[in-house]
């Protein structure tokens, strides 16, 4: 804590992934070493947070991501805000060795993301409205081949553009959640323009109902 309106916090994680097969592949190990920084602050109506992290990874080499997000806060109970980031995802051993479907040549997503929404949360309920925009670039995608069989492959250029909205209720034992997300998963590619990404839904919609009783909770 570097005062009681600024934060930061750093530190570092650790994974190692391993394939056990009688098959042999090109890496059947690799690690991922992570090193991270976040701050958090406000100063008056305004709230800043802001994030840096630094990835070495055996098999797909270093990289490094971040993102920043500008609040504003017009009262105790809605915050608009704007956020902007960058994203690496390195492709898991089952989606480069999965037995007869595997495709080792696949490389790294890599993506830039944009969001602006506003929230609030008030006695009665607690919502968000928020607009996004991800651009992603050797998206990883499975999809069945002429075959019949589920391959992964990259997708050269994808963009993802959407609306979400978010509702939630608790009161005395119960609560309840709503989320909608109404989206244009779009291909990109030379070839490929305008096309829906195979698997990606244009609308997706979760409900959920829960029911507190002592320290137990049940739901749907």
């Amino acid at each position: 804590v570097l005062h009681p309106n600024h934060t930061m916090v750093t530190g570092a994680d650790y994974q190692i992934d391993k394939i056990k097969s009688s098959n042999t592949y090109v890496e059947n190990e690799r690690n991922n070493v992570g090193y991270f920084a976040q701050y958090l602050g406000n100063v008056g109506k305004v709230e800043l947070q802001g994030a840096v992290r630094f990835d070495d990874n055996e098999q797909f080499g270093d990289k490094t991501t971040g993102n920043a997000t500008l609040g504003y806060r017009f009262n105790d109970a809605i915050l608009a805000y704007a956020t902007y980031g960058t994203a690496f995802r390195a492709p898991t051993f089952n989606d480069l060795y999965w037995v007869g479907t595997g495709n080792p040549d696949l490389q790294p997503e890599t993506s830039k993301n944009t969001e602006i929404g506003v929230k609030g949360q008030h006695k009665f309920i607690n919502w968000e409205l928020n607009a996004f925009e991800n651009k992603i670039d050797n998206l990883i995608a499975w999809a069945p081949n002429a075959a019949g069989e589920y391959v992964p492959s990259n997708i050269n250029e994808a963009l993802i553009r959407g609306v979400e909205l978010v509702l939630g209720q608790n009161y005395d034992n119960v609560s309840w959640n709503l989320n909608y997300t109404n989206q244009d998963p779009e291909n990109r590619s030379k070839g490929a323009e305008g096309q829906q990404i195979a698997y990606r839904p244009k609308q997706i919609l979760n409900v959920s109902l829960d029911y507190a009783i002592d320290q137990w909770t049940i739901g749907g």
